[in-house]
């Protein structure tokens, strides 16, 4: 019809839909009352290839390329999700494992640095966690975070690696080394065994702060036993000069 279908006035517009003519925006909403259309074309219609147009063209390639976003969209949401699962499930195997072997074990909000942070491990082969530990230095004023700590090592196996003279590794000990301090020279001199190892005893207020003594020849797993942690243990490494 050359005729607008609602009101018989020359026609301004067709609709995608159902192909009715209208002339204006009030016609046009009342041809889509009457007519129950939504106004938008089927793009999986059939359209014959006498009657296929440069816009039919025009329209399945907009229609590709929506399909191929929104396939993109939904292969990176299930990328997303199997990576958030991935991760709420380390930390829950963490928590049962630490809680196995005595350990209060406290996970913080997600959103939180100290999470954030956390990418200690359960290895189920070897039943063994590997703990992301921060190293505090006092005198030195230096923390060391590393993220391979196994629970089976000794303290002292551990710490070798920092402090030690000739035994601990170059690039570690140069870390220490790369801030002119004294305290850090007095590290770096004295042997692993020489010093003392605590770590801060949570819920406690600042003031009265306490803390659990690490042995030195015990493992990291003995000595965590019966303490409370938050998602990682912080372990103040003390010279033996110090109070």
């Amino acid at each position: 019809s050359e005729r607008c279908e609602m009101c018989s006035s020359p026609p301004k517009y067709c609709c995608p839909a159902c192909a009715r003519r209208s002339c204006s925006l009030a016609c046009v909403k009342a041809h889509k009352e009457k007519y129950e259309c939504s106004g938008v074309r089927d793009k999986t219609a059939y359209v014959s290839l006498d009657q296929f147009t440069a816009q039919h063209l025009r329209s399945d390639f907009a229609f590709l390329e929506e399909v191929d976003r929104k396939l993109n969209n939904l292969d990176r949401e299930n990328s997303e999700m199997k990576v958030a699962g991935w991760k709420r499930n380390r930390r829950t195997v963490l928590a049962h494992a630490a809680g196995r072997r005595g350990i209060i074990f406290k996970l913080m909000a997600a959103g939180l640095a100290r999470s954030k942070e956390n990418i200690s491990y359960y290895h189920k082969k070897n039943s063994t966690i590997t703990w992301y530990v921060k190293w505090f230095f006092p005198q030195a004023n230096k923390a060391l975070y590393v993220d391979s700590v196994p629970d089976s090592s000794t303290m002292e196996e551990a710490l070798r690696k920092y402090i030690g003279g000739a035994e601990a590794e170059p690039s570690l000990r140069c870390r220490l080394q790369a801030y002119n301090s004294t305290s850090l020279q007095a590290y770096n001199s004295t042997s692993s065994s020489d010093v003392q190892l605590y770590m801060p005893a949570e819920n406690y207020p600042a003031n009265s702060q306490s803390f659990y003594k690490f042995d030195m020849q015990r493992s990291l797993r003995e000595n965590l036993v019966g303490c409370t942690l938050y998602e990682f243990p912080t372990v103040h490494v003390v010279l033996p000069t110090s109070d």
